[in-house]
């Protein structure tokens, strides 16, 4: 099987840009890795499998990044 991986908007790409140059680099690795061999043969340290189709990528920066993703919970509440 091929998998594609697909970021779910505009928002998760505008987050993605602004991360450090090395942790865009990791994401991007962590892609190729899971396009060629599957998610399911994927460990950690590059993902993690949280529950039913629930997966985390495992990403950490060289240098210090203070940056903070906001879940869509979050982002909804005023």
């Amino acid at each position: 099987m091929t998998w594609v991986v697909e970021l779910l908007d505009a928002r998760v790409r505008d987050e993605l840009e602004v991360l450090p140059a090395d942790m865009r680099a990791r994401f991007s690795r962590i892609v190729e890795l899971i396009q060629e061999h599957g998610l399911e043969a994927m460990r950690e340290p590059h993902v993690k499998h949280l529950e039913g189709p629930l997966w985390e990528m495992r990403m950490k920066a060289k240098t210090e990044f203070l940056g903070r993703s906001t879940s869509p919970s979050e982002a909804d509440v005023s």
